[in-house]
């Protein structure tokens, strides 16, 4: 059938069956011409209270190649579409999407993704059951996703607007009209999550690369402070040896060498001692000793750049002290802390942070 009415069909074939026995129903409506809206199959099958009901049922077997149902549309204007699914869709087998790069051109690599990802608000939702959105049988369970007016501002390619066709009574007037509201390709954002992984995993690894290297520099003081320790205490022995020589009168001249003895302590001092353990993942420990009379004691903490970024008020009990650091937010990087006595500087030492 073809005409200048609101809806044509050229078939027209309805099973209906209420309260019967039948296992299911099928039905076939087919309609095309120049109108407001065709449609070139549509099909309902209800009321089946003994059975299920299938609207549209296909099957292709036994040939080269195999197609149950091939749908397609002649344009790619806008409200076209060679399928419009309201409702769940459920798949057993695998969903494809054209990508063979014969059929590609102009293609250039994503870049800078990472700070456009951080732009993106994910967020939960509920589904309005009322007006348009009835016409839609949106889900009426929380759901998770994005809003596609913020996300158009981010990735417009990737946000359409769809129209809604109205809904017309056998006589062609208009029951619902149609509407437009906004659709989100999710599937498009996947590249660009590949690419901002890879953006983070190469800012990672050239962090880590620089943190490897200071660490090893540590490593290799250490190994020098270790071994000046080892020659300074050797060359001390050896000085207390000719001294107890000299002593007993076996100097080189015979004459004796009058000692005097220093006994060295740290225990009136003011010491700031090196973290432990030193590079750190998750906490470390610096541990300090105050004397009597101190009326304030901080120790402040700074990033590279010498931005105060933590400040903590310590006992000013004399003796030993001891603060438990913990960094599980903070970044990998080298840091610094300094004990403030008085208002005084007392000493600064760098700790290095690791993942």
């Amino acid at each position: 059938m073809s005409g200048g009415t609101n809806s044509n069909s050229g078939i027209n074939s309805i099973t209906h069956s209420l309260g019967t026995s039948a296992s299911s129903n099928a039905g076939f409506f087919q309609a095309f011409g120049s109108t407001n809206q065709n449609t070139a199959i549509r099909t309902s099958a209800s009321d089946n209270t003994a059975g299920i009901n299938i609207a549209v049922e296909a099957r292709a077997v036994n040939g080269s190649a195999n197609y149950a149902i091939y749908a397609s549309v002649d344009t790619n204007q806008a409200n076209s579409y060679s399928a419009y699914l309201i409702g769940d869709v459920v798949v057993n087998g695998n969903v494809t999407v054209t990508s063979d790069a014969n059929l590609k051109e102009n293609v250039t690599a994503l870049e800078n993704t990472d700070s456009l990802l951080q732009l993106l608000n994910p967020v939960e939702f509920d589904y309005l059951q009322t007006g348009n959105a009835s016409q839609l049988h949106l889900p009426s369970t929380r759901q998770m996703g994005l809003i596609a007016q913020e996300v158009e501002q981010i990735f417009p390619n990737v946000v359409k607007v769809a129209t809604h066709p109205a809904k017309y009574d056998s006589t062609g007037a208009v029951i619902f009209p149609s509407f437009t509201y906004k659709t989100l390709d999710y599937e498009k954002i996947i590249p660009v999550l590949i690419a901002g992984h890879k953006e983070q995993t190469e800012k990672i690894t050239e962090k880590d690369s620089i943190i490897n290297a200071l660490v090893e520099k540590t490593n290799q003081q250490d190994s020098i402070n270790n071994a000046l320790y080892a020659m300074i205490t050797q060359c001390c022995q050896n000085n207390n040896v000719n001294q107890s020589t000299m002593q007993n009168g076996n100097g080189a001249n015979g004459n004796n060498l009058n000692v005097t003895n220093v006994e060295l302590s740290d225990i009136q001092s003011i010491i700031l001692d090196q973290n432990v353990p030193n590079p750190f993942a998750e906490q470390t420990t610096i541990t300090f000793t105050l004397t009597e009379g101190v009326q304030k004691a901080q120790m402040l903490f700074y990033n590279l750049e010498g931005k105060l970024i933590q400040s903590t008020d310590l006992s000013n009990t004399a003796g030993k002290g001891q603060l438990n650091v913990f960094s599980n937010d903070l970044s990998s990087g080298i840091y610094s802390y300094t004990l403030i006595v008085d208002g005084k500087i007392i000493d600064t030492k760098r700790m290095v942070k690791q993942k």
